[in-house]
């Protein structure tokens, strides 16, 4: 398009020329100088449109990845499993989504729709204690890599993660008779991540939770609240009693903070002895 421009404007000029130059000289040279300006302001232009349209078809399938949980910073016990919640999208639709601690592959999901949007939740447990560097990224089907995300799990010693409750010691980490607990997040029965709510409101997150572990979740086992935004939320609540392989619904309620961002409340099971169980579950909200 530009070439052909280019060339009709001389075809135009040089015409001009010979039709005009023996008797206006003058006028010619003004017309051509006209003529050949608006030529090269009108190819300025049509580059111009290409670059901006070029870069904004780039942004537009590059692939964006964010990650809805575990937050930057979150605490785990040497040999806990991480699971993250990541959610990636592009016009080229999502074919993989792949974790690194460090340079090390640890996880990775493929997308077996390769739809535009993808959410799944991937599971590694970290090899060593101390601070573990995560990255994560997106490829779509295109081959394009989406930019990095990083985060930092801080992973400790098992004794630090346990919170013990009141009046107890926390001194153990098994029930009587080796039982040994254990949860998994299922569902949010209500506030799906990143719902959108009105600064003030008030708010009842409900979790599913499944007991996988070894124990019957009798009296004294509770959901407690360990780190993030604790939204006026109590420090803990009670938990039905939970047969083994049972499932339970379990609510929370919270008072949305009164300024705009996004706000993470981080919650986990914890056993009568004080000892902490069990996927750390999450609420993750934003106000406008």
């Amino acid at each position: 398009m530009q070439s052909h421009l280019l060339n009709h404007a001389y075809k135009r000029i040089l015409q001009d020329g010979l039709n005009r130059q023996p008797t206006l000289p003058t006028h010619y040279n003004e017309t051509v100088l006209r003529r050949l300006t608006r030529a090269i302001c009108a190819i300025m232009v049509l580059l111009l449109t290409t670059a901006c349209n070029t870069s904004t078809n780039t942004l537009r399938v590059k692939p964006v990845v964010d990650v809805i949980s575990p937050p930057d910073g979150a605490q785990y016990a040497p040999g806990e499993p991480v699971s993250m919640r990541i959610a990636a999208t592009s016009s080229n639709a999502i074919t993989r989504i792949e974790v690194h601690a460090g340079s090390i592959l640890v996880a990775s999901q493929d997308n077996p729709a390769k739809s535009v949007t993808f959410s799944t939740v991937v599971q590694f447990v970290p090899a060593q204690a101390g601070d573990v560097a995560i990255v994560v990224t997106a490829i779509d089907g295109a081959g394009q890599q989406s930019d990095t995300v990083f985060l930092t799990i801080k992973v400790g010693s098992a004794s630090t993660s346990a919170t013990p409750a009141a009046g107890t010691t926390g001194a153990s980490t098994a029930q009587p008779g080796d039982c040994k607990p254990n949860a998994v997040f299922e569902l949010d029965v209500t506030i799906p991540d990143n719902t959108v709510v009105t600064a003030g409101s008030k708010l009842v997150k409900t979790w599913r939770l499944r007991n996988t572990g070894l124990c019957t979740w009798d009296t004294g086992y509770e959901l407690t609240f360990i780190e993030g935004e604790k939204m006026s939320a109590p420090d803990s609540v009670a938990v039905s009693p939970t047969a083994r392989d049972a499932a339970v619904d379990i609510s929370v309620p919270f008072v949305a903070p009164g300024s705009t961002g996004a706000f993470t409340s981080t919650w986990r099971m914890r056993a009568p002895d004080g000892s902490l169980f069990g996927n750390r579950i999450y609420m993750l909200i934003r106000v406008p």
